[in-house]
This record gives structure tokens, C-alpha cells and sequence, in this order.
């Protein structure tokens, strides 16, 4: 009986003990004073993010030291012990750099610095391996003193771009306005045809040309660049003549972002936009070498259409101009 009531003494103790240093621990965390840090991010952090954010525009946007809880989540079908297991153990990550869509924020993938400190805990392998599983790509980039920010966009174009629906052109003239349609993602991988079909078209003596963008989610530089070369055109003709109607919000900020709504008119043309079945859809074939010119061709353009865009993309165009692109 001794025996007993001395172990169940040393139990009680032990367990105020405990329950004693929780306490104490509780109530010293919220006397402990805090200071506030230098900076959220480093220098080295700070002169990449200021090069990504301009390389990986408009396609993309950055966002540094994210916990990598916001984003990858365990899988629902996971038994609830090790969903909450995973989940702890994600909390203890951060991603260097998390890239976005700029719409509606969609997580892409994640750029990390490579040769760094090493910041995983038990399992090295569990960052990248939460990622793959996830469907994320990781960008490793050596944290270097300057960037290339036209390589670092080209390499994060191969990365991140997702399979986008490409889009597809549709024609037709009408009372000699040279109607087009374009429906879906506007990149350089359909940018030629366009192109194509617009010079055939100025070639054949029209002025006037009217864009009808209601089902167009998105375009890339290359795309902008291409429209903005045909404004820039059209502008030195007297006849000349171009127009945007039913243009969705997220193409809208962008013509807005890059000043291109000073050359890109939102007029108006008289009659309503054809119906889509009336109008031809747009195979043109082109060489790899047009291409290559369109994507030059396209980023002169928004090069030459304000001194902003001149900073913008001047890296970017150079690129271009010494290599032939493969990713846009």
C-alpha cells in the first residue's frame, strides 16, 4: 500500500510539475518583449525580387517568404492523424519565393535560392517533395550580386507557363473594316498568325481594323507588342484606324499597366462585332524564323510606344535580338 500511495504521490507531483512549467511558460511568452526586424527581406533578397518582379511581368507576380502551409495543403483523403502530422511539418517551411498569376492570384510554382543554408528540418527531401506532389515547379536560382533579367525571364516562362488555352483568331471584313476576334490566351505561340493575317490585310489597302476581345483571358508581351505595332502603323495613315470593343478587365489592366490605352483606342465602330460563326477562324502557317521576327518585332514595338516600356522590356529585347527564343 505504501508502495502505491508513493507512486501516485510521485504522478501528482510530477503532473503539477508539469502543469506548472506550462503555465510558467505561457504567461512568460506574453511578458517576453519583442523587437521589431530590420527588414523583411535581405539585400540579396531585395535586389532579386526587384529584377523578378519586372522580368516576370505581365505574366506573372512574386511573392517572397511564404509559409509553405499557404501553399500546398495535405490531401483530404490522408487520414486525419497524418493530415495533421503533414500539416505541422509544413508550417516549419517557407518558400524563398512564390509565384503567382496576376488576375487571380493562382499559385504556379515557387523560386528558391540554390546553395543556400539548407532551412529543411527532419527530412530534406520533404520541401521539394510536397511541391511535386502538389504539381508546383521549383525555379533554383544562385543568389548572385546582379541578375539577367531577361534570362531569368525566359527561364521563368519554361518554368511556370501553364498549358494555356491558346487562342483562336477568327476574321472577317465588313464594310471595309477588317473585323477579328480572339478568343482564349493571346502568347507568341499565336501571335504570328495574326500577325500574318493583319499585314496581308494592311498590304491589301486596308486602314481599319477593329478587335473584338470578349472572349480573350489573357495576353503575354509578344501578343501586346503585336497590337501595339499595328496601332503604332496605323497612326502614321490618316485612314488609319483601331479599335477594342467588349474588352474583359484583366486585358484592360493591361493595356492600362503598360500605357498602352494611349495607343490602343477604346472607340467604338458603328455596328455590333459579327457573330463568331460568321467569321473565318485564322490557320496561317509561318516559319520559324517569322516567329522569331514577331517576337522581336512585338517587343520593338512596345519598346518604341513609351519611355516606360523602354526600360521595361530594353533587357528582354536585347535578349531576344543576340538568341532565338524557344519559351517567348
Amino acid at each position: 500500500m505504501d508502495f502505491v500511495l508513493g507512486l501516485l504521490l510521485g504522478v501528482a507531483i510530477t503532473a503539477g510539475l508539469i502543469w506548472g512549467l506550462r503555465a510558467w511558460r505561457r504567461r512568460g511568452i506574453k511578458s517576453v518583449s519583442y523587437l521589431k526586424a530590420a527588414a523583411l527581406l535581405d539585400e540579396e533578397e531585395k535586389r532579386f525580387v526587384a529584377t523578378a518582379r519586372r522580368a516576370l511581368s505581365p505574366e506573372f507576380e512574386i511573392f517572397a517568404k511564404v509559409n509553405l502551409a499557404d501553399v500546398v495543403r495535405p490531401s483530404p483523403a490522408a487520414f486525419a492523424a497524418l493530415r495533421h502530422g503533414a500539416l505541422a511539418r509544413l508550417r516549419l517551411e517557407h518558400a524563398d519565393f512564390v509565384v503567382c498569376t496576376p488576375d487571380n492570384g493562382q499559385i504556379v510554382g515557387v523560386i528558391e535560392f540554390d546553395g543556400g543554408e539548407s532551412r529543411h528540418h527532419e527530412d530534406a527531401g520533404f520541401f521539394d517533395a510536397a511541391l511535386a506532389k502538389a504539381g508546383l515547379p521549383v525555379l533554383r536560382v544562385e543568389p548572385r550580386k546582379e541578375y539577367d533579367r531577361a534570362v531569368l525571364r525566359q527561364q521563368a516562362l519554361a518554368t511556370f507557363r501553364p498549358a494555356l488555352r491558346a487562342a483562336e483568331t477568327r476574321a472577317l471584313v465588313r464594310r471595309g473594316t477588317v473585323w477579328l476576334r480572339v478568343d482564349g490566351h493571346g502568347t507568341f505561340q499565336n501571335g504570328a498568325t495574326l500577325r500574318a493575317h493583319t499585314e496581308q490585310m494592311f498590304d491589301a489597302g486596308h486602314r481599319s481594323f477593329a478587335f473584338d476581345l470578349q472572349g480573350c483571358e489573357m495576353m503575354d508581351s509578344t501578343f501586346l507588342g503585336i497590337l501595339t505595332g499595328l496601332a503604332l502603323r496605323l497612326r502614321e495613315d490618316p485612314r488609319g484606324r483601331i479599335g477594342f470593343t467588349r474588352v474583359n478587365a484583366k486585358v484592360e489592366s493591361l493595356f492600362s499597366r503598360y500605357g498602352l490605352d494611349r495607343v490602343l483606342v477604346f472607340q467604338g465602330f458603328e455596328a455590333a462585332p459579327p457573330a463568331r460563326d460568321e467569321m473565318e477562324t485564322l490557320d496561317l502557317a509561318s516559319s520559324k524564323e517569322y516567329k522569331r521576327g514577331t517576337i522581336v518585332g512585338a517587343h520593338e514595338a512596345l519598346v518604341a510606344s513609351s519611355p516606360e516600356n523602354e526600360e521595361r522590356f530594353r533587357e528582354a529585347l536585347d535578349f531576344l535580338k543576340r538568341k532565338e527564343p524557344e519559351n517567348g
